[in-house]
């Protein structure tokens, strides 16, 4: 659903089951995501037994078997990375400032449930019922977790707290709204927020604890106990008790301005993938005459020699299919970059585990809709992270909107290269079901399916080091970070922009200068396509980051034979002559006839055909 014109242009679904979208393929083959049914293969070693498994439906039991496993996560998206957007960040302002949330859709967080390991909070939990404290070991999986507030209303409404408590609470957090309100914006990052931030404003009480541990403010200054001070350390903060206040306080302000922004959670999860977010920027890109061509990876990159007119290109690429291509620049992610140049720089990495269930984590009041948030606070994570791990579980729905299976992520942050399986093994084993096909007296959730594995986080590589080893200018090959251990997206923004600003001046600086020479026979100068689209750019765009999409009425149409204004505002499709002839690869070739008149002579150099 829209939300009203008040509110940001996302679209939230809180449908029990939605169909499948009818709309075309992303013209990018870039997603994160990988669909099950393209992956059949990554299941090969499941080994199932055909009795009869327990359903999230009682009365209707499904015999989990290989096929039909397959079968019922067909529709599912397994997201290598998943990550989450607060409804107040920079990623959302960006995706509605370019106009790119009509191809997305987002579900609300709207369940967090704080990690509670052998019942060390049950004496301080108050028995709604008895109002006396509950004593004792876990016995199920219901009493290693606890269902904490997630939006306001939650706050007042929930049993774990006391009135004096919620009253505590709720006050510390409308005190960090207004301490951190006074030091800088939102959009800023946290860590940029937490330098800013001025002691001076503070009472002095309270800034004698802003480099001290958070959770020693909270029981020390703010007379929490120790259960609530943990709930909110890793279920508000979102962080592990080595978080000082400083850099929790405009953590607290992220989550209290995404309250209510776009519902009543502050976190948003993208319904079909995070694959989906870059996807979105390239379609809008390929509305405005973006070119992608797919199925190619890079296999080298050469210089131009310098006796060469290039015009301003100065460097070949080698793709995967014999096609050459020359530019002025090169972009791309540190995942393409020559590993030998990568590993060296990596300092963390990022153990993952998904896992496929047949219930859900935490049962009680569960609606097919709901999508569980467990930040869970590990040893042998990453030393220099803030943050827990977390345990994200999402439903796998079918047709008629019920939910047989789950969908489980781990994510953490470690120093090295750890076996996954081997990191998450404890707190899998008190949270899941050993055996998938025996009895399960502790009811709970079995384990249909799993997979580890463990990604580096590029998140500090350095392309200054890259271009300084190929000996090319500086300015010309860009080095994109990969993705870094957060489970949030508070820095790409930011990433994304210095990379824009520093390619755009410098596809600028040469539009302009090719723009400028003498081409014609009678010396006069001439202006490319590419040279007017950059000063058109130059002269509406507001200087804020990402550039809005130009309206219908903005777009001006120029004869590609004439140079002048087109009198035909439609888009015409090809004519037949004109297209590529199509190779035995399928891709056709696109060095001669279909790219030249758009990218100009020597764009392309396609390989002999064997």
């Amino acid at each position: 659903m829209s939300k009203a014109n008040s509110q940001p242009n996302l679209h939230i679904s809180n449908s029990s089951g939605p169909l499948p979208s009818s709309e075309p393929q992303p013209i990018s083959d870039t997603t994160a995501a990988v669909a099950i049914s393209d992956t059949t293969n990554a299941l090969s070693s499941l080994s199932m037994d055909t009795s009869s498994l327990s359903s999230s439906n009682p009365s209707q039991p499904v015999a989990w078997t290989k096929a039909t496993l397959i079968d019922r996560l067909r529709r599912a998206d397994f997201d290598i990375l998943p990550r989450l957007i607060f409804a107040e960040s920079p990623i959302v302002k960006a995706m509605i400032r370019s106009d790119v949330t009509r191809y997305l859709e987002f579900r609300s967080i709207n369940r967090l449930l704080s990690f509670n390991p052998e019942g060390r909070d049950q004496q301080e939990t108050v028995d709604p019922k008895s109002r006396q404290p509950s004593i004792g070991p876990p016995q199920t999986t219901s009493s290693v977790l606890v269902k904490v507030p997630v939006s306001r209303g939650e706050v007042f409404q929930t049993r774990i707290l006391s009135l004096s408590q919620k009253r505590m609470l709720v006050g510390f957090l409308e005190w960090c709204a207004a301490v951190t309100a006074s030091s800088s914006s939102p959009d800023t990052s946290s860590e940029a927020r937490a330098r800013g931030l001025d002691s001076s404003s503070l009472d002095p009480e309270d800034a004698a604890y802003l480099d001290s541990p958070l959770i020693d403010y909270l029981q020390r200054k703010r007379n929490l106990d120790g259960f609530i001070s943990r709930v909110v350390v890793n279920c508000l903060a979102l962080a592990n008790s080595t978080i000082t206040l400083r850099n929790a306080l405009p953590r607290f302000r992220r989550l209290i301005c995404s309250m209510n922004r776009v519902g009543p959670f502050p976190l948003l999860w993208p319904m079909f993938g995070c694959g989906e977010l870059p996807q979105s920027f390239c379609r809008m890109c390929a509305v405005f005459s973006g070119t992608y061509c797919l199925g190619r990876t890079i296999t080298a990159i050469r210089t131009i020699d310098a006796g060469v007119d290039a015009h301003a290109r100065r460097y070949i690429v080698h793709l995967s299919t014999g096609e050459q291509v020359s530019t002025s620049c090169v972009l791309i992610g540190a995942d393409q970059a020559p590993s030998a140049w990568v590993l060296p720089q990596v300092r963390r990495w990022i153990a993952r585990a998904i896992l496929v269930t047949e219930a859900s984590l935490f049962p009680a009041g569960h609606e097919p809709y709901d999508i569980t948030l467990v930040p869970i606070p590990m040893q042998g994570q990453s030393e220099v992270a803030i943050e827990p791990a977390f345990l994200l579980e999402t439903p796998v729905e079918k047709r008629n909107g019920r939910v047989e299976l789950f969908i489980t992520h781990l994510t953490a942050s470690c120093d090295s290269c750890v076996d996954a399986a081997e990191f998450f093994a404890s707190t899998i084993d008190i949270l899941y079901a050993k055996d998938a096909t025996g009895s399960n007296p502790s009811g709970k959730p079995r384990i249909l399916w799993n997979c580890f594995f463990t990604l580096p986080d590029l998140s500090g590589v350095n392309q200054a080091l890259l271009t300084a080893n190929l000996g090319t200018e500086p300015a010309a090959i860009f080095v994109v970070p990969g993705p870094d251990s957060s489970l949030f997206m508070d820095g790409m923004v930011e990433q994304a922009e210095s990379i824009f600003h520093q390619a755009f001046e410098l596809v600028r600086r040469d539009s302009l200068r090719d723009a400028s020479e003498p081409v014609s026979s009678q010396g006069e100068t001439t202006t490319t396509a590419l040279s007017t689209a950059l000063i058109s750019l130059d002269a509406h765009w507001d200087g804020i980051f990402p550039p809005r999409p130009p309206r219908p009425e903005d777009l001006v149409f120029v004869d590609p034979e004439t140079g002048g204004e087109s009198d035909d505002w439609g888009i015409s499709t090809t004519p037949a002559s004109a297209r590529p002839a199509a190779l035995p690869s399928g891709h056709g070739d696109w060095s001669v006839a279909a790219v030249d008149s758009t990218l100009g002579e020597s764009e392309f150099t396609t390989a002999a055909d064997p």
